[in-house]
C-alpha cells in the first residue's frame, strides 16, 4: 500500500489529536470523513454532535456520503451508545435518512419506554423504514418458496378422485386432445386437496429477552408475512415471564414492531404450555421456538413441555437465533437434551428462514452446518 494513503488511514483512524494530526495532509471529502468521525469518537465527543454541526441529518449526510454502508452502520449505532439515542432520532430528517439497520431497531425498542413523545414519532419513522426495507429483501422470498411449495403439493400424478380438479386438469391437457377417439388424454393430474383443502399451521414462540432482540424483530417481521399466505394459519407468540399472543395484530408490521417490549425473565415451559390450545391438528403443524434455552425458571419442564408436543406428531423446530449476526449462543445442555428426542436445534439466517419454513411443512429433515441451516 502507498506510504501516504497508508498515512492518512492512520491519521483518520486516530484523528488530528495523534502526534502526526496536523502533519499529514487531508484532502476536501477526507476533512469531510475527518469531521464527521471526530464528532462522534473525538476526545470532545461529550458536547454531541451539534458541537461540529448545526444539525444532526447534515451529519449524517456527511457519513452516508462518504462511507460504505456497513461502516454508516456502524458509527450510527456508536453515536447512538456514544452521544445518546434521542439527539440523533429527535430530527425527522434524520429519521428520513438515517441508514436502515436491524441492531437500530432494537436500541430504539429497548429505550421506547424513556423517549419524549415528540421522539417516539421519529423513532417510528425510523422503524416504519427498517421494517419496509427488510420486508422488501425477505417477502418475495418466502412468498416464491411456499407458492413454489402450493404447486408442488397440488401436482400429483395420482389424485384422489374426491381431490381431483376437474377443470383445470381439462384445460392444462387440452393439448393431448385425441381426434380418433375423442377424447382428452391427460398427461398430467391436478389436484386442489393440500392446496385447498388442507390447511397448514404455524406456531411461532419467541423469547422476548433482550439476548433474543434482533431473532424477536425478524420473527414478528415474518409472521406477518406468513399471515398473509393461503391455506396457512399463523400464530405469534411472545414470552418472558409472562405470555403474548400476537396473532390477532398481524396485519401492519410496523405497529407489530413498535409495540414489541424486550426484557423480563424467560419461561420457556409455560409458552410451549401455551401452544397446546392453539394446537388442534398436530401432524399439519410445524412449531418454531425461537430461543437461546436460557430457562430462568423450571429447567425440569422444558423438556417434558415440548416432548408433549413432539409425541403428538407436531412438527417441532428450535432455533437458538432468527439472525444473521453470526453462531448463536445457546444453553448447550437444554439443546443436547432436546437434540436427545429429535428435535433440531439450530440457527438460522433470516435470508434461509423461507426454505426451512417450506422444508418443515414438507417434513424435509434440515441441513445444518456448523449450527447453522444450510439449506440446499
Amino acid at each position: 500500500m502507498d506510504k501516504k494513503l497508508l498515512e492518512k488511514r492512520w491519521r483518520l483512524i486516530l484523528g488530528k489529536e495523534s502526534e502526526d494530526g496536523e502533519r499529514v495532509p487531508l484532502s476536501a471529502s477526507e476533512k469531510k470523513m475527518d469531521k464527521a468521525l471526530s464528532a462522534v469518537y473525538g476526545p470532545g465527543r461529550k458536547g454531541g454532535l451539534k458541537r461540529s454541526y448545526p444539525t444532526v441529518h447534515t451529519w449524517l449526510e456527511d457519513v452516508r456520503n462518504h462511507f460504505p454502508e456497513g461502516v454508516v452502520s456502524m458509527i450510527q449505532m456508536d453515536a447512538i451508545e456514544r452521544l445518546g439515542l434521542i439527539e440523533l432520532i429527535a430530527e425527522q430528517e434524520v429519521a428520513e435518512k438515517i441508514q436502515p439497520d436491524i441492531h437500530l431497531v432494537t436500541t430504539i425498542l429497548s429505550l421506547k419506554g424513556s423517549l419524549p413523545e415528540k421522539v417516539r414519532s421519529s423513532a417510528r419513522i425510523i422503524i416504519d423504514r427498517i421494517v419496509r426495507e427488510i420486508l422488501k429483501k425477505l417477502q418475495p422470498k418466502m412468498e416464491r418458496s411456499y407458492m413454489g411449495y402450493l404447486t408442488h403439493r397440488s401436482t400429483q400424478k395420482r389424485p384422489t378422485n374426491a381431490d381431483l380438479d376437474w377443470r383445470k386438469t381439462i384445460i392444462r391437457n387440452l393439448k393431448h386432445y385425441d381426434p380418433e377417439s375423442g377424447r382428452i388424454i391427460p398427461e398430467r393430474l391436478y389436484s386442489y386437496e393440500r392446496s385447498r383443502k388442507k390447511q397448514k399451521y404455524v406456531v411461532i414462540l419467541v423469547d422476548s429477552s433482550a439476548s433474543m432482540s434482533n431473532s424477536l424483530v425478524y420473527s414478528g417481521i415474518y409472521a406477518c408475512v406468513l399471515a398473509k399466505l393461503p391455506s396457512l394459519k399463523t400464530h405469534l407468540v411472545l414470552f418472558d415471564s409472562d405470555i403474548a399472543d400476537l396473532s390477532a395484530q398481524l396485519d401492519d408490521p410496523t405497529d407489530l414492531i413498535f409495540g414489541l417490549e424486550l426484557g423480563g425473565g424467560t419461561n420457556i415451559s409455560q409458552a410451549l404450555d401455551y401452544a397446546r390450545n392453539l394446537i388442534s391438528i398436530p401432524d399439519q403443524t410445524s412449531l418454531f421456538l425461537i430461543t437461546d434455552l436460557e430457562e430462568g425458571y423450571y429447567p425440569d419442564r422444558v423438556i417434558p413441555a415440548i416432548e408433549y408436543h413432539h409425541n403428538r406428531g407436531t412438527k417441532c423446530i428450535c432455533l437458538t437465533a432468527l439472525s444473521d449476526t453470526g453462531r448463536p449462543e445457546y444453553d448447550r445442555e437444554m439443546a443436547a437434551a432436546l437434540a436427545h428426542l429429535g428435535i433440531p436445534v439450530f440457527g438460522c439466517s433470516p435470508d434461509l428462514f423461507p426454505q426451512l419454513l417450506t422444508d418443515a411443512l414438507t417434513g424435509k429433515p434440515p441441513k445444518i452446518s456448523g449450527g447453522m441451516f444450510s439449506g440446499e
